[in-house]
């Protein structure tokens, strides 16, 4: 984007133009934008603190699998867990947080 785009906030027009955020007017650049509107909706996520850790952290993906192994690579690098620590117990309390959004 743009770095003197401005991202609209709720007081800005509700209403952006169908190029925002895009350097064309086409069809194509409208499509992708809706696609990727598509794509956002059909995430899998869970957030760190639903999990048992006081963190913000939001882990998302395409998959369940996708959102374990994300998840899982956050708490090693962030939290200190080793992978021995993220038993099978953990990973299926885990599994069960996760929601489609």
């Amino acid at each position: 984007m743009n770095p003197k785009q401005r991202l609209p906030t709720e007081d800005s027009n509700p209403s952006p133009p169908l190029n925002w955020g895009f350097k064309s007017n086409s069809n194509k650049a409208v499509l992708k934008r809706y696609n990727t509107i598509t794509i956002a909706l059909d995430m899998k996520t869970i957030t760190c603190r639903e999990a048992g850790f006081d963190c913000g952290y939001v882990v998302r993906g395409e998959t369940d699998e996708e959102v374990m192994k994300h998840g899982a690579e956050h708490v090693m690098r962030d939290h200190g867990m080793k992978e021995e620590d993220i038993t099978p117990e953990f990973k299926d309390k885990v599994r069960g947080l996760i929601r489609t959004t």
